[in-house]
């Protein structure tokens, strides 16, 4: 009898073996390998690279470029210097509100010393930390000279405002000045255009007594209306006794009071008496042909009177003027208009930065 399937078992252990991976196929696979990892190893240090460390010429200059900015708002709005030198600066700007009330002191300042910080100091309080590692700090000043001032003001030598006698006067008399009867002469003096104010000095007349002699004169600067009439304000006043007046004499009274006139304002010299008697005859033109820098007015009780067109006072007025000075001490002050910054943060030059700052206020800095 055959036994079938003899060879069956055979069959069987051949359809289980697994066919394996040849040696070329192996080295194919690891040459592969050794290329995708290369290149996934170039790619992480690509991107490693690129990220910020802390200290990369793109970060330096950023930080650079922030200092300047502060600096910039600082210095825009400077309002005195009191220290500027390559190195440093200080100023200040109006309050901010940073403790006490008032302008507020300000101090950028680097050693010149490569690696040494770039500081900052507020109000006077102790110098803080603005940047590390500073290779550069310079600071560049542009000025401009401050416009020409005016003159302090200054009065002028005394001067004759008005001369007028028997040469420009007509024929001459005589006025009994009393307490009821008084005359004042109304003048314009010429005064230059860029005049401040006025002074009377002295004023000189010609009068004589009248027996007896024993009232007193009195002479006084008063304000004008804008007509020229004597008004009551009496501005400066002297007393003349009659004993002292003689007859065909020029006298002169000097006025201590009668400054700080108002060039646009007028006045009058008047004489009055203190009573019912004469005292004293004061000279005056009878053919005046009336000057338009003067008028003549009498009055019969010191406060109403009346212009006689066809008279005038023999007198003579002198004073001063004070006017700016017209050759001042010139001034060798400067106005500070800009700051340049140049600012290097570690040893790469490219990080260098710089910029320019125009002062709004430019505050007077002293000597150019």
């Amino acid at each position: 009898m055959k036994t079938p399937y003899k060879h069956a078992p055979l069959r069987r252990y051949r359809l289980s073996v697994h066919r394996g991976f040849t040696l070329v196929e192996l080295v194919a696979a690891m040459a592969v390998m050794i290329i995708l990892m290369l290149g996934m190893g170039s790619t992480m240090i690509i991107a490693t690279r690129a990220i910020p460390d802390g200290k990369s010429s793109t970060e330096i200059a950023a930080d650079s470029r922030n200092v300047l900015d502060r600096m910039t708002e600082d210095l825009l709005y400077t309002t005195s210097v009191t220290e500027k030198t390559t190195n440093a600066i200080t100023f200040t700007v109006a309050d901010r509100g940073h403790g006490a009330a008032g302008p507020e002191t300000i101090r950028y300042a680097w050693s010149g010393t490569p690696g040494d910080p770039l500081t900052l100091e507020y109000n006077g309080a102790v110098a803080a930390t603005l940047v590390d590692d500073v290779q550069e700090f310079a600071l560049t000043y542009t000025t401009k000279a401050s416009a020409p001032q005016a003159g302090p003001a200054v009065e002028g030598p005394e001067e004759v405002f008005l001369s007028q006698d028997a040469t420009n006067s007509g024929s001459s008399a005589q006025f009994d000045v009393s307490g009821s009867g008084g005359a004042a002469e109304y003048f314009e003096p010429t005064l230059p255009g860029d005049a401040i104010s006025w002074r009377i000095t002295r004023v000189a007349f010609v009068a004589a007594p009248k027996k007896p002699t024993n009232a007193t004169l009195s002479v006084s600067v008063r304000q004008a209306s804008g007509t020229g009439v004597p008004t009551g304000l009496i501005v400066d006043q002297v007393q003349v006794p009659e004993a002292n007046l003689l007859a065909g004499n020029w006298h002169q009274v000097t006025f201590s009071s009668a400054g700080g006139l108002d060039p646009s304002q007028a006045y009058c010299i008047a004489w009055t008496g203190d009573g019912g008697s004469v005292a004293g005859k004061l000279s005056i033109g009878t053919g005046s042909v009336g000057s338009p820098q003067t008028k003549y007015f009498v009055s019969s009780d010191g406060i109403a009177w009346t212009e006689d067109p066809t008279v005038d006072i023999w007198m003579v007025v002198m004073g001063t003027v004070t006017a700016p000075d017209p050759n001042p001490p010139q001034s060798a002050s400067g106005l500070l208009s800009s700051i340049r910054v140049e600012l290097q943060i570690s040893a790469d030059t490219s990080t260098r930065v710089q910029t320019e700052v125009q002062t709004l206020n430019e505050p007077d800095v002293g000597a150019l």
